[in-house]
């Protein structure tokens, strides 16, 4: 997740976009000029959501279901790398 937040980052500051105040608002603009889909930038936002709580904050976490939403969003993840992968050639 925090490689896919970097790139977004890149993107955004390479193309001279507005800089965004979150990881959530980089996949937005990423998804609001066409270079991922809407619903992948919501599900990636929710993730780096997610990946803050987990790095951040003190609280019980439910393994069993970390693991789970882990194993659901590597679909995710991969489309983003697809999708970043024909940045890279249309550069």
């Amino acid at each position: 997740m925090e490689a896919c937040i970097d790139i977004a980052y890149h993107v955004i500051g390479d193309r001279g976009w507005t800089a965004p105040d979150n990881a959530r608002d980089a996949f937005r603009a990423l998804a609001s000029h066409g270079l991922i889909d809407h619903d992948l930038a919501t599900r990636l936002g929710r993730a780096a959501g997610l990946r803050n709580v987990l790095v951040h904050d003190e609280m019980t976490v439910d393994l069993d279901k970390l693991a789970a939403a882990i194993g659901r969003d590597l679909g995710d993840l991969r489309a983003f790398g697809a999708a970043a992968g024909r940045w890279v050639e249309e550069a």
